[in-house]
């Protein structure tokens, strides 16, 4: 195979995004154009999409030393900086960038991340609407400008730059961006609608707080909740009468005049600081276990999922890190880790509730136990990582979602240990 055909067809490898496939034809043709940075820079973002984060930074290295001047290469190198949590490397990769092409709405936005993460909201906040000047149908800069607004407390303009999601490729596939509904409750009345859940099981958890306001703005039980296998049977016990519930790719979609999804709901219902609805509750009964504290360090790992996976290293917290906390709890803990529930023969998140409701306290990082914990009312301690999730805000111990949670964040990106001691030495101050 000659060369240009050997492109076209990494091209049509990276289109339908047979990564493994177009490496190995990379590797071949780098052997012969060893001296060609455009082919170690298509590998490094190859690698980088397989997840294989210290080969791709390798490939985009090699690339760099080629040609110092490409700016999309230290974008790229910046990313696999951050992923792998390098962030004095990543930050100088993305200023490089920058500073090469000011004008390239791709680099703003990666600035603009790595920014956030540092905690810097206004600053993200300018590269994301530079970005979106210099190109108004960058959908990944609307998005992030959303959840930097949203951090920072501007919920009017965060919810409805957040709708934009739905023109990425990751969310195109649950609705196309035309489908979605997001008009004024009044408009509502008398309608059959259908809302579909996204994203992550704490996002259902959160947002079905505002399944019984959608019920009486309809005015009917014409409201289906369209969920994940996993969520049918706890979302069947929501105390949320005229509410149907039906799973996802295996329930046909149900006639509707409708269709919206979970998370927009906020923006529906013009949610602000000062009037978020209370938590959704749930017909829960209490399991004894023996023990009064539930911990949760670490989220659910994707290993299919290369980049959520990373984000979750992120907001977990090693165990011999985290160990401080359940040595402060005295012999009084439970593990609430799926792999531990098992034992207490945990099948589902109804048996999970359960145990949660016979708790005094939980101890989580943030991940859904959290939300599952704060909607049954129990007190919970959330870990938050530094530059962490929109919906804490930047700052504050306390949260406008759930009365019943206390915030614990980190100050010191990648160092959980001063965190993890302040719950610890908390713990033990209540125990005593």
């Amino acid at each position: 195979m000659d060369l240009a055909n050997q492109v076209e067809t990494i091209k049509r490898l990276f289109e339908t995004r047979q990564f493994p496939l177009a490496n190995e034809l990379l590797t071949d043709v780098i052997t012969e154009q060893r001296h060609n940075y455009t082919f170690h820079f298509t590998q490094g973002v190859c690698l980088y999409e397989m997840g294989r984060f210290d080969e791709a930074a390798e490939a985009h290295q090699r690339a760099l030393t080629l040609n110092f001047s490409h700016a999309k290469g230290w974008l790229k190198l910046g990313a696999c900086h951050l992923v792998r949590q390098r962030w004095p490397e990543a930050l100088a990769c993305y200023e490089r960038g920058v500073n090469l092409d000011p004008n390239d709405a791709e680099l703003l936005i990666g600035f603009g991340t790595m920014v956030t993460i540092l905690g810097d909201d206004a600053g993200a906040e300018k590269q994301y609407r530079k970005a979106l000047k210099l190109n108004p149908k960058a959908w990944e800069a609307e998005v992030a400008l959303g959840f930097v607004l949203l951090r920072s407390g501007k919920w009017t303009e965060g919810w409805a730059r957040f709708e934009k999601r739905w023109r990425l490729p990751q969310f195109a596939a649950l609705g196309p961006a035309t489908r979605m509904w997001t008009g004024a409750p009044r408009q509502l009345a008398g309608k059959r609608v259908v809302v579909i859940c996204e994203q992550g099981f704490g996002d259902t958890f959160q947002f079905a707080r505002y399944l019984p306001l959608l019920v009486r703005a309809v005015g009917s039980e014409n409201v289906t909740l369209m969920c994940p296998p996993a969520l049918e049977r706890i979302l069947g016990t929501l105390v949320a009468p005229g509410v149907h519930i039906q799973v996802q790719n295996r329930d046909p979609m149900p006639e509707h005049d409708i269709l919206t999804a979970l998370m927009s709901l906020p923006h529906i219902f013009e949610t602000t600081l000062r009037n978020v609805p209370p938590p959704a509750r749930y017909g829960i009964t209490a399991r004894p276990t023996g023990a009064r504290i539930g911990v949760c360090w670490h989220g659910g790992a994707r290993v299919e999922e290369p980049l959520a996976n990373a984000d979750d290293q992120r907001r977990s917290v090693p165990l011999e890190v985290f160990q401080p906390i359940i040595d402060a709890a005295g012999g009084q803990a439970i593990s609430l880790q799926q792999e531990d529930l098992l034992a207490w023969g945990c099948k589902d998140w109804v048996d999970t509730a359960e145990i949660i409701a016979g708790l005094d306290l939980v101890i989580t990082v943030d991940t859904a136990i959290a939300h599952l914990a704060a909607s049954l009312g129990i007190e919970t301690w959330i870990l938050c990582r530094a530059g962490g999730c929109w919906r804490w805000l930047s700052t504050g111990d306390t949260t406008v979602w759930y009365p019943s949670v206390r915030l614990f964040r980190q100050t010191v990106l990648s160092d959980w240990a001063p965190c993890v001691e302040r719950v610890a030495a908390e713990l033990r101050e209540r125990l005593a």
